[in-house]
């Protein structure tokens, strides 16, 4: 029986006409397909060495960049206790400031008549050439009517002497 069965295989593969030609085109198939993995695994290859060059590149660059973050961190550091080294001076000289007592000057011009320099309160005088405007009529020599009078019918030295002109030029004086 084993004979048999070995004569018809041994007839079936004399029968079969393109066996070498099968062979042929499916060692030609599985070639192409090596030479296809081949090139595929070639431009993976390639593909991880630029990978690897760009993560080198990309580590360096990283590198200096926290180098970089570094440096303004020391600075940033550096400049804040500066800043607060500052902020205490300044705080020092405000306090020192606040506590030390004003000196007051006495007034440029002596007047014994005290109060009198209230009526120039808020004005504001400013500038290279100033001028004031005094009136000179014979209401300026006194307070009462009566006295304005009496000093207006007498001599210049006794209108000067009136108190109301005596006050207006210390005024302007002062």
């Amino acid at each position: 029986m084993s004979c048999g069965l070995g004569a018809i295989v041994l007839v079936f593969i004399l029968v079969k006409p393109d066996v070498a030609a099968t062979v042929l085109n499916e060692n030609n198939r599985l070639q192409a397909e090596l030479e296809n993995v081949r090139n595929q695994e070639n431009q993976l290859l390639d593909d991880i060495e630029k990978t690897r060059a760009q993560a080198a590149r990309e580590s360096a660059a990283n590198q200096s960049v926290n180098a970089e973050i570094e440096r303004l961190n020391n600075e940033l550091s550096r400049i804040k206790n500066y800043l607060a080294q500052q902020e205490s001076r300044v705080s020092e000289v405000k306090k020192s400031i606040t506590d030390r007592p004003i000196k007051k000057s006495g007034d440029v011009i002596s007047d014994e008549n005290r109060g009198e320099e209230e009526y120039l309160l808020g004005l504001s005088v400013e500038g290279d050439r100033i001028a004031f405007l005094i009136d000179t009529s014979a209401s300026m020599t006194d307070e009462h009517l009566i006295d304005i009078i009496k000093r207006k019918s007498g001599a210049d030295p006794v209108r000067q002497s009136g108190p109301k002109w005596l006050r207006t030029k210390r005024i302007v004086r002062w």
